[in-house]
């Protein structure tokens, strides 16, 4: 493996949103909102983080968003 350490990383089981994006604002684009979770899910890992899940679940922000229509906001690939 070349020296490089493999260890598990953190799981963070309950998250508002980081590196200025709030899971729980949905201004009506579902682009913005999509590259505000990939941002989300880039650099996260840069924290230990390897998995989230994140919280918009109680948001009022799903309201507004047609969640058959954008399942794949709400899908992550590692």
């Amino acid at each position: 493996m070349g020296g490089n350490i493999v260890s598990p990383g953190f799981i963070d089981i309950q998250i508002n949103g980081a590196y200025g994006f709030d899971f729980s604002v949905y201004e009506g684009d579902s682009d913005v909102y999509r590259r505000g979770l990939q941002i989300v899910s880039e650099k996260i890992v840069e924290t230990g983080v390897t998995s989230y899940v994140d919280h918009p679940l109680l948001s009022p922000a799903l309201s507004q968003i047609d969640l058959h229509a954008n399942t794949d906001l709400f899908l992550r690939l590692s």
